[in-house]
């Protein structure tokens, strides 16, 4: 018997069901890519070490060469589109997440963005460290249902779009 909740019963999920989650592609894609990323950093640090202790000079530049490069296409890949595909994933199934991905404590009008900062729990702010730009909204065009939050973000411009982030509290 369980202390807390109610008892657990665990389901066999439908057949293709998995393939189906709009999160699959993006997350998989992101995920891939970061793993690229990765080991284009190592491949390009084991080029180096073989550079600077000048043995295997010839492996050491195609090392360096190589992982340089796939790292650079990597790294733009990570940011777009699959971090893109990822955030938009985010705005549009968990508004919360990117109201707290982006340091929002209260809904605001053209709220700002602090490119660096430090968050202060007490007054519920973020402590800007670099710089403050306006930011663009995030907002859906959709009728607000009663006792909802409207959230606002840096989102909607990032993505090209204007989206809403609306929950029930």
């Amino acid at each position: 018997m369980r202390p807390f909740g109610p008892p657990l019963r665990l389901r066999r999920p439908r057949e293709g069901q998995g393939l189906l989650n709009p999160w699959l592609f993006w997350q998989y894609l992101h995920n891939m890519i970061g793993s690229v990323v990765t080991a284009s950093f190592v491949m390009a640090s084991v080029g180096a070490f073989y550079l600077l202790s000048k043995r295997s000079e010839e492996y050491g530049r195609t090392f360096v060469r190589l992982g340089v490069s796939a790292g650079m296409i990597s790294t733009f890949l990570m940011a777009f589109p699959t971090g893109d595909g990822q955030g938009k994933n985010i705005a549009w199934h968990q508004p919360p997440t990117l109201a707290a991905m982006e340091g929002l404590f209260k809904t605001e009008d053209g709220a700002p963005l602090a490119i660096v900062g430090q968050p202060d729990l007490a007054a519920d702010v973020i402590r800007e460290i670099i710089g403050r730009a306006g930011a663009p909204r995030v907002e859906h065009r959709h009728q607000q249902p009663p006792n909802s939050l409207h959230v606002v973000g840096t989102h909607g411009r990032l993505c090209g779009r204007r989206q809403t982030a609306e929950w029930a509290v």
